[in-house]
């Protein structure tokens, strides 16, 4: 109940933050995007991770109202960015089975893309196979009426439910993120590498992009490099960054490019 109420009390003084994780494309190594990822900034507790308060959000029905403020910040800045110069770099921000499942999501979005001026394009909205199996009909509705906007839609933890291929040709899905679990084992000899390649081909053969999460190990970057996935994130590369280290990251690739045309 503390808890709880100190969550309230954190979405009224925007206490919660976000950090970005790079991801990189998996040849040039140039950083394409990054992915918001929620943190709490507990005045007494310290920084918290979305395990310690994300499911307490989900049980006090807050997650719409923690979805739209999260949205609104990932928007912002990448609109800041993008006035910085990064005019190519994109934002994807994790959408919640409730939100996904909500009557405003769609003026929502269009609300924060309006009122930052974000270009629709630059926006990727995560969905889980877990948030379409809530109400697959509203599901789909929302999801056809985001793709109207101009975002691109990315589905998450691809592979680990028991009806991807399904929603790969029933919703306008832009982007598979391969789980972690499937990129552990590429590396290994055996069957159990083989599943992270059909997964690439699969999205490659429908034109989709490919993203793989969790690269920790040079021996997984490497294969995916072989495999020809479009992106890549994880420890091995970035870990979570702040505004800050991000805003590092964009100078040190503006003047990787200014030397690479002078030369």
């Amino acid at each position: 109940m503390e808890v709880e109420a100190d969550l309230h009390r954190a979405i009224e003084r925007e206490e919660l933050t976000l950090f970005y994780q790079p991801m990189l494309h998996t040849s040039s190594g140039r950083m394409e995007g990054v992915e918001a990822l929620v943190r709490w900034v507990h005045p007494t507790r310290g920084l918290l991770l979305p395990g310690a308060f994300v499911p307490l959000a989900e049980e006090a029905g807050l997650m719409e109202v923690i979805g739209r403020q999260i949205l609104a910040l990932a928007c912002r800045q990448a609109q800041k960015w993008s006035e910085q110069g990064a005019r190519d770099l994109g934002v994807s921000v994790n959408v919640s089975p409730r939100q996904l499942g909500s009557a405003d999501i769609v003026s929502d979005v269009d609300e924060i893309l309006r009122a930052t001026g974000l270009p629709a394009r630059k926006l990727t909205l995560e969905i889980t196979e877990t948030a379409m199996m809530r109400d697959t009909e509203v599901a789909g509705r929302n999801l056809h009426d985001l793709k109207a906007l101009g975002v691109m839609l990315a589905l998450d933890d691809f592979g680990t439910g028991y009806s991807s291929l399904t929603y790969l040709q029933q919703f306008p899905i832009d982007v598979v993120k391969i789980d972690k679990s499937f990129v552990d084992s590429i590396a290994e000899r055996g069957e159990a590498q083989s599943l992270a390649p059909v997964i690439i081909q699969l999205a490659q053969s429908l034109g989709l992009r490919t993203v793989a999460e969790g690269v920790e190990h040079p021996r997984q970057l490497q294969r995916l490099r072989a495999l020809r996935c479009d992106l890549v994130q994880g420890f091995l590369l970035h870990r979570p960054l702040t505004v800050e280290a991000i805003d590092e990251l964009i100078v040190e690739q503006a003047a990787d490019r200014t030397r690479a045309v002078a030369s």
